[in-house]
């Protein structure tokens, strides 16, 4: 699990649209501190610094929910596409491939994380973008929806 200086670090580095991501940096925090439904990033903080330890392990996986759904991915990053089909198993966007021994497998197809979160987005689709193993796990535990997954944390999720 993360602890709340993780979570503040993410608050601080989180891209989510051009328009934000230009603007000076307590501008910018304070424009993300409201898309996570707080007035400003001073009361994000002190709330997340604040929280009883009783019910932070709760609230920490409610926020990196809303983090990891309203992160935009890293332009210069592969990206893959990964679907829960049930609490256990997912499905992921493929493409053919070989093995070491020459037969043909399906891979996971590596994606341009901008241009297709942007577009499961406009069909109003929910897509988290994973950047860490601990995010893969809290939605390979909790959240069943749509996720891009940075090409190095999902291929340690296939191997």
């Amino acid at each position: 699990m993360l602890d709340r200086n993780e979570i503040l670090d993410l608050i601080l580095m989180l891209k989510v649209n051009d328009k934000i991501d230009s603007l000076v940096s307590s501008d910018r925090h304070n424009e993300v501190a409201k898309l996570l439904g707080y007035p400003k990033y001073s009361d994000l903080r002190s709330t997340l610094l604040s929280f009883p330890e009783s019910n932070f392990r709760e609230f920490s996986i409610f926020l990196m929910r809303k983090i990891c759904l309203l992160r935009m991915p890293v332009s210069d990053i592969a990206y893959y596409e990964f679907r829960k089909s049930t609490r256990t198993e997912f499905t992921y966007y493929s493409m053919w491939s070989e093995d070491l021994d020459g037969e043909a497998v399906r891979v996971p197809r590596p994606l341009n994380g901008p241009k297709t979160v942007v577009r499961l987005r406009s069909r109003n689709e929910e897509v988290f973008v994973l950047e860490s193993m601990k995010e893969l796990m809290l939605w390979t535990s909790y959240w069943n929806s749509n996720a891009l997954v940075n090409k190095d944390v999902a291929t340690r999720l296939i191997d």
